[in-house]
């Protein structure tokens, strides 16, 4: 679900049943990750909602990001005119994910 609302640029609907899981204790996947960000991304969510994602799937659930989350970061601050922030971002992934970013 929340994979189809981001598709659709449901970015609240999408973070919404996100919460939900969350509620009832169900632990996300690197997919539904994923999924949730670009939902922020593309949604049109406050970036600082966006960074809460990021950081909690590192903190809170132990997801090592790969490049499709980094991707997802880039593509987040390159949409709001955070250029510079982008490009120290993508240099600083890991040498064998940075290419593909």
């Amino acid at each position: 679900m929340i994979s189809a609302f981001a598709m659709y640029v449901m970015g609240k609907e999408a973070v919404s049943v996100f919460k939900d899981m969350e509620r009832f204790g169900l632990k996300p996947n690197r997919v539904t990750v994923i999924s949730v960000l670009n939902a922020c991304s593309h949604g049109g969510l406050a970036e600082e909602e966006f960074l809460e994602f990021f950081n909690k799937m590192v903190s809170k659930y132990k997801i090592t990001p790969d490049v499709k989350h980094y991707g997802c970061l880039v593509d987040m601050l390159r949409g709001k005119g955070r250029l510079a922030e982008a490009g120290k971002i993508a240099l600083e992934i890991p040498i064998d994910q940075k290419a593909v970013v």
